[in-house]
């Protein structure tokens, strides 16, 4: 059946568009989140803001953009009724929008067995079949979206050559949602005598560094 290959392809076409444009979304929130909390260090309560938003909101167009679109693909002739996939194959194909309409209302009286109408729907479906239906479905219009994922895409990988930090260390605490982190020092004490020996009731002088962007 065309009609049915059509309407197939119509909400695989919506699917594809859905999983370009959930991954792009998926990856801005990661970025903006993972940006502001490593900048702010934020305390629990807006880390659990945070992360409880940023669930929320990849939910609901995980669920508009790939959850739907796929019942729809499971059911079809409920989604899209043949009157309404004729259509929208005649805008794009303006030659055979009036001979597709009426040889579905010719398909509605066929029940009647009458010859002469069986005969016209023969003629018509030949006249159909080199028709490729599918083409009124146009998948390279997706491409446009694609950018929508680069750029976000981009900066994830440059910041995970150049600060990976920004994500271990902000992620870790976002996950962790319910815990304080106590910031890290911005320098250290390293220690430089060889041997950390000494006698009872003798002085131990003890040499040590300090290193650090904060001295």
């Amino acid at each position: 059946d065309k009609l049915r290959s059509y309407k197939k392809k119509y909400f695989l076409n919506k699917l594809i568009k859905g999983v370009i444009l959930l991954l792009a979304i998926f990856f801005a929130i990661y970025l903006i989140i993972n940006v502001l909390e490593f900048s702010f260090r934020f305390n629990s309560i807006v880390r659990t803001v945070l992360f409880f938003l940023s669930v929320a909101l990849v939910s609901i167009f995980t669920f508009r953009w790939i959850a739907w679109p796929i019942y729809q693909l499971l059911t079809l002739d409920q989604q899209l009724s043949d009157e309404k996939a004729a259509k929208q194959i005649g805008e794009y194909f303006p030659d055979i929008k009036d001979k597709l309409t009426n040889l579905l209302q010719l398909e509605k009286l066929s029940a009647s067995q009458n010859q002469l109408i069986a005969a016209s729907i023969t003629q018509k479906t030949e006249g159909n079949k080199l028709v490729p239906f599918e083409k009124a479905v146009e998948t390279k219009k997706n491409r446009k979206y694609l950018k929508y994922l680069l750029y976000p895409g981009a900066a994830i990988l440059l910041i995970l050559l150049f600060i990976p930090s920004l994500f271990t260390e902000s992620t870790t605490r976002i996950i962790n949602y319910e815990k304080e982190f106590v910031p890290t020092a911005p320098f250290e004490f390293k220690i430089i005598n060889e041997k950390l020996e000494g006698f009872r009731n003798e002085d131990f002088i003890l040499e040590v560094s300090l290193e650090g962007n904060f001295v």
